[in-house]
């Protein structure tokens, strides 16, 4: 009880901060709000990297494409079937791995992990009003857990800067883990796609060795590694 009654107290200061979210899709406004500019995105696919077409918002679009507030950046196929076969790739990997997780926490651990079942199973974000993108999919899903009042994130998304460019850029099906919130998360992104890690005081993000062609439990337990780790 004494955990679900934590867990709860931090999804309330979680929806709180994300409520005040304010997004833009202008280009210019993002470069004078972070100094970056949008560059490419990249989709994993059978141990391969490979850039492909980002979407461009168009004058019709809900925002989307950076919010304000948290910091974080949106960054779409351009192609609609594309998007839909990484969105479903992403939901199956989640549930997967999510059942993996609950399997490994033993009693001792559960002591001092909390599952957050309520968070990260949405991951949408509305392309455009005719709705081609089934409201964003699943994306921008992801695993959080509670350690000590942090929350935990297992991203399915790498975000990283290209710091001679001063860009910002992302690769689809690729595993991120994130600990701390309630900052702007792209002061934190890792300044490289392969670097194991960024650290910051009480926010950081990690860039584990494992792919999406690991095993779902080698995922799983990685990602709990990291948890007890930092």
């Amino acid at each position: 009880m004494e955990n679900e009654q934590t867990n709860d107290e931090f999804q309330i200061k979680t929806s709180e901060f994300y409520r005040k979210s304010n997004k833009t899709n202008s280009y210019d406004e993002i470069l004078n709000l972070t100094g970056l500019n949008i560059d490419k995105l990249y989709q994993y696919d059978k141990g391969i990297v490979k850039e492909i077409d980002l979407y461009s918002p168009k004058e019709k679009d809900e925002p989307f494409l950076h919010d304000k507030v948290s910091g974080n950046f949106h960054l779409l196929p351009n192609e609609t079937k594309l998007f839909n076969e990484i969105s479903e790739d992403i939901r199956k990997k989640r549930d997967d791995i999510l059942n993996k997780l609950e399997e490994k926490i033993n009693e001792v651990d559960k002591k001092k992990i909390v599952i957050d079942k309520r968070a990260g199973s949405g991951g949408n974000i509305k392309k455009a009003p005719n709705n081609d993108f089934k409201s964003g999919g699943k994306l921008f899903s992801y695993i959080r857990v509670w350690k000590n009042y942090i929350p935990y994130d297992l991203m399915f998304i790498r975000f990283f800067i290209d710091e001679n460019k001063k860009t910002v850029n992302c690769i689809l099906k690729s595993f991120q883990f994130c600990r701390g919130d309630f900052m702007r998360s792209y002061l934190a992104y890792p300044t490289s796609a392969d670097s194991p890690a960024e650290k910051r005081v009480e926010f950081m993000y990690y860039n584990p060795e494992v792919t999406f062609d690991t095993p779902d439990d080698k995922v799983a337990e990685c990602f709990l590694n990291f948890v007890k780790n930092y």
